[in-house]
Parts: structure tokens; C-alpha cells; sequence
């Protein structure tokens, strides 16, 4: 689990990402990034009914993407919002799969 003072929350602060981050994308994430004034970086994670209608799976990959990025955390920029969104090519990638093509994204965007 991501730490607390790590979490995005509040449906506002996933709209203004929304509008105004700057988006880097791969074949099964794309992410969102904009600057927070903030001493940590913030993350969210989006996994729509688009994906899959099954719970469990949405859920699977929401837990598997915070994992990656909670055992990154150290070597992550400070001062970013970060929302990670799930496209329907990452359904039948593995863990080590999802892992490279998340940081592959956070490298791109300058974040590691």
C-alpha cells in the first residue's frame, strides 16, 4: 500500500490532472503529471469499466501498479501529481510486464 501522505485523493485534484497534466503514454498505461508545490509526489490510480467488468481484475491491477510504485518511491522525484491510468492492452500483462512499462513512463516523464 502507498503511504498516506503518497495518495491522491479527492475527485478535484483527479479533474485538474485531468485538464492540466501532461500526459506520457505506452502501449497498456498512460500517465498524467503535473507539478504540486508539494514535498512529495502524489499518486492516483484509474482502472475503468472499460478494462474489465469484473471487480477482482480492476482491483488486481490497481494493486499491482501501487506496489510498483510504493517499492520506487525512494528513487522518485518529489513535488509531482501522478495519475496512472490502466488501458485495456495491460488485462493480460504480468507484473514484471506492467513494472517495466510503468517505469518506462516515469523515466519519460523526468520522474526517475
Amino acid at each position: 500500500m502507498v503511504p498516506k501522505k503518497h495518495r491522491l485523493r479527492g475527485q478535484e485534484a483527479f479533474r485538474r490532472l485531468a485538464r492540466q497534466g501532461r500526459h506520457v503514454h505506452e502501449p497498456a498505461l498512460a500517465i498524467r503529471v503535473r507539478p504540486n508545490q508539494m514535498p512529495e509526489s502524489r499518486f492516483g490510480f484509474v482502472v475503468s469499466l472499460r478494462i474489465s467488468k469484473k471487480a477482482t481484475r480492476r482491483n488486481r491491477l490497481k494493486r499491482q501498479l501501487r506496489e510498483i510504485v510504493r517499492l520506487e518511491l525512494p528513487r522518485i522525484r518529489p513535488g509531482y501529481d501522478v495519475m496512472v491510468m490502466v488501458k485495456p492492452n495491460a488485462l493480460p500483462l504480468g507484473y514484471w510486464q506492467l513494472k517495466e512499462q510503468l517505469i518506462t513512463l516515469l523515466t519519460k516523464a523526468r520522474l526517475l
